[in-house]
Parts: structure tokens; C-alpha cells; sequence
């Protein structure tokens, strides 16, 4: 366990940004995106790229075009998958010791003010 007093403010703001991240819909927003961005520069670049290598595979060029677009998107989006994952897992078990090592500050602080009123 780490020392958590030894982390600044600023530290575990970032911390608690990072562990809010939502990597999944990060993969689908860069697939849908990647995948139309992919299509439209084949789409421009396809005289220099994508007809050579259809009659290099013998393909339809459609058919080559849309390959192309799913497999660099997939790419890109299971590169950011494996990426991001471990940071974000890391930061959500330390946010979680933050929360936990506050909330048993809250409860003795709370358990000491009761004793002191109970006294008085």
C-alpha cells in the first residue's frame, strides 16, 4: 500500500480524472472515427494506394477498400485498448484507496466530535 500522504492535490485530481476514464467507449469512438478517416483518405489516395494493390491482389477495389478501413480501425482501437487499460486500472485502485483512507478520517473525525459533545 502506498503512502497516500506523500500524493498532492493536484496528484489526486489527475488521479481521479484518469480513473473516470471509460476506455471502452474511447475504442468505439476511435473505431467509428477511424473508420470513416481511413475510408475518406483511401477514398483521395486511392488512385496511388488502393487500385495498385486491388489488381495486385485481384480484388475489387470496394471490397479491398472497406478491408482496409476495418482492419487499420480495429488496429487502432485495440492499440489504445491495451494502452490505456493498465493506467486506467492503476489509477481506479488508487483513487479507491483515497476514498477509503477518507472516509475512515471522516468517521473518526465524526466519532471524536460525538465523544467531546458527549462529555459536555
Amino acid at each position: 500500500m502506498p503512502d497516500l500522504s506523500a500524493y498532492s492535490k493536484e496528484q489526486r485530481e489527475r488521479i481521479a480524472k484518469t480513473a473516470r476514464r471509460n476506455v471502452w467507449s474511447e475504442c468505439v469512438l476511435i473505431l467509428t472515427a477511424g473508420f470513416a478517416l481511413t475510408m475518406l483518405t483511401l477514398f483521395f489516395a486511392g488512385s496511388r494506394i488502393l487500385l495498385p494493390l486491388s489488381l495486385l491482389l485481384e480484388m475489387r477495389p470496394l471490397i479491398l477498400w472497406a478491408i482496409l478501413s476495418t482492419m487499420f480501425s480495429v488496429g487502432v482501437a485495440w492499440w489504445h485498448y491495451r494502452r490505456s487499460s493498465p493506467k486506467v486500472e492503476q489509477a481506479q485502485a488508487l483513487n479507491a484507496e483515497f476514498l477509503y483512507e477518507y472516509q475512515n478520517e471522516l468517521s473518526r473525525s465524526r466519532s471524536g466530535e460525538e465523544a467531546s459533545s458527549l462529555k459536555n
